[in-house]
């Protein structure tokens, strides 16, 4: 008996496992496209993202990688006269995440204070009560600047009101 024929049917039965492998991985990724599917498996640890340090990280690499094909639109809505906030995360349009946000406000004088797609987003209010606002990678890199901002504006007592992330979880 031949090696040979034993070969064609190794490389046949390998040829039918890539194809089935590469066949779940394409149905995996969705609608990520292939760079980003690229750039994600490289930057994205194995841990668990329970665990803060693992949601930051899943964070930065969101926010490092290109678009995966549609945008993720947020934003945070403000009320001067209550406090109240409302955000919104994950929509399609800037116009979606701006009504959700003043919806989840509920306060007649709610305003859009940012709008942000694909990175994460906070505001920060001082004794006057002006919202300052901040973007950043993770919630915390945005709320450590919208922070800094609202001291830069003469703010005394600042503190965050809300932040969000349009990728991932706010931490």
């Amino acid at each position: 008996m031949s090696v040979f024929p034993r070969m064609a049917r190794l490389t046949a039965r390998l040829r039918i496992l890539l194809t089935i492998k590469l066949g779940i991985g394409v149905l995996l990724m969705g609608s990520v496209g292939v760079a980003n599917a690229d750039c994600l498996s490289r930057c994205l640890p194995m841990c668990d993202y329970r665990e803060p340090y693992c949601q930051e990280m899943r964070n930065e690499c969101f926010a490092k990688c290109p678009g995966k094909g549609s945008h993720d639109f947020g934003a945070i809505a403000y009320s001067r006269a209550t406090g109240a906030t409302g955000w919104s995360n994950k929509r399609d349009t800037r116009d979606e995440a701006e009504q959700s946000a003043l919806e989840y406000c509920g306060e007649r004088d709610c305003e859009i204070e940012v709008w942000f797609d694909g990175t994460c987003a906070a505001i920060a209010v001082g004794n006057g009560g002006r919202p300052t606002w901040a973007l950043g990678d993770t919630a915390r890199e945005a709320q450590v600047n919208s922070l800094a901002k609202c001291r830069d504006a003469g703010g005394g007592a600042c503190e965050v009101k809300e932040s969000a992330c349009s990728r991932g979880a706010a931490d």
